[in-house]
């Protein structure tokens, strides 16, 4: 994989999922991946892992549209109710909450390993 100067555009690392054995290492199906994908485009993200990653490709950091905003978005929306507002100027994305919510925390975990 040739990452360590990538974007990490929203649709690179959804298409990692879309290899069978990363899929499987990350427990995440066909179904899983629809749901990503959706969630991935309505909580805003678009590229970059965080505000560190857009700062190393000499770009403004605005602290929206990574990967970290994203998952922060899915994260809060299960832990607490859009209609309670914001959460450190962030508001919850709540379609990613009840028993479809271990897919936010798989999808931060490969994250996790793209980032080392």
């Amino acid at each position: 994989l040739d990452l360590p100067q990538s974007r990490f555009t929203s649709e690179q690392v959804l298409a990692l999922l879309e290899v069978p054995a990363l899929a499987a290492r990350f427990a995440i199906g066909e179904e899983g991946l629809r749901l990503l994908r959706h969630w991935v485009g309505e909580s805003g993200v678009r590229w970059g892992l965080d505000d560190d990653n857009v700062r190393e490709l000499d770009l403004p950091a605005t602290g929206q549209h990574t990967w970290r905003f994203g998952i922060t978005r899915m994260l809060l929306g299960y832990a607490m109710d859009s209609n309670a507002g914001d959460w450190q100027g962030i508001l919850p994305y709540d379609e990613s909450s009840g028993l479809v919510a271990e897919l936010a925390g798989q999808l931060a975990d490969l994250l996790a390993q793209l980032s080392h």
